[in-house]
């Protein structure tokens, strides 16, 4: 397998990036790299292969963030970022290509974030915040547009250490991944109105970044994948089959440390690509 490198933007080491989301919109060919940054603001980075890295400001945020998701909606084609704050408010951006962003608190914890992913669920046409809190406890909040916000504890006394999370449509199935505080990364899987499982996919050697797990599901080859950051400067790909065993790689190593990170699969292209965001202000893109 040979791993392809891009620098896509060269931000400023001194306003750390603490979060990272991607996802690829169909309709468009378009590639979408949410970013947060230490300073409270939320960056939009977008480019077609082969074509110029655009980026435009989504919002900026007083009390900071500390942690993104991001996804596309394919009913009514909407891009989607899930923010938390400092103050432990879970906050949805949402816009269409060429309009305004709009905005909304979804919900606010009572602890602190330590881990968010999000997906959509076109099936019900339902969105999903996979919310990890300091006291241990991993969250799914879901919704339909227009409709109250409901949500549900998936799993409760863990150290959590980062979160990813993805819908897969051949099993009509959920998934959330997390990493906790002893470097172990686990898989919690559900289908709606049925009972939450969850499975044990490796153990590392080495700490996860802040923000550095992310998780995809490739449908072409029916693979679930996570992208993970550890201190150690490594960015590590772990995949799998439903039922089979669990495989990973390490994509590449950062001499000058990886922070957060994202991943998502190009239907168009059959690519997958990971999302670093270094200690350098380096946003890179790996894909294979």
């Amino acid at each position: 397998m040979t791993i392809s490198q891009d620098v896509l933007v060269q931000f400023s080491p001194n306003n750390a990036i603490i979060g990272v989301a991607g996802y690829f919109v169909a309709p468009e060919g378009t590639q979408h790299v949410i970013v947060g940054f230490r300073d409270g603001t939320l960056t939009e980075v977008y480019w077609k292969t082969g074509q110029g890295v655009h980026q435009d400001t989504l919002g900026n945020f007083a009390n900071g963030v500390v942690g993104v998701g991001g996804y596309y909606n394919s009913k009514d084609g909407s891009q989607h970022a899930i923010i938390g704050t400092r103050t432990a408010q879970l906050i949805e951006l949402y816009w269409k290509s060429g309009q305004g962003v709009h905005q909304d608190v979804l919900t606010t914890f009572t602890n602190g974030f330590n881990g968010i992913a999000a997906y959509y669920d076109p099936k019900d046409d339902s969105q999903h915040a996979i919310v990890g809190t300091t006291d241990g406890t991993l969250h799914e909040v879901y919704w339909k547009s227009g409709q109250g916000v409901h949500q549900d504890v998936l799993v409760s006394s863990i150290q959590i250490a980062g979160v990813g999370a993805y819908y897969v449509p051949s099993e009509d199935s959920q998934h959330a991944i997390y990493g906790t505080s002893s470097d172990e990364l686990y898989e919690v899987y559900w289908k709606s109105g049925q009972g939450i499982h969850q499975d044990k996919l490796t153990q590392f050697s080495s700490n996860f970044t802040f923000g550095g797990v992310s998780a995809y599901f490739v449908p072409t080859e029916g693979s679930q994948h996570v992208i993970v950051g550890t201190n150690d400067n490594n960015v590590t790909e772990v995949y799998w089959k439903s039922g089979q065993g669990v495989h990973q790689d390490v994509l590449a190593n950062f001499p000058a440390g990886v922070g957060a990170v994202g991943g998502y699969f190009v239907s168009g292209e059959n690519t997958q690509h990971a999302i670093c965001g270094n200690h350098d202000g380096k946003l890179v893109e790996l894909y294979w």
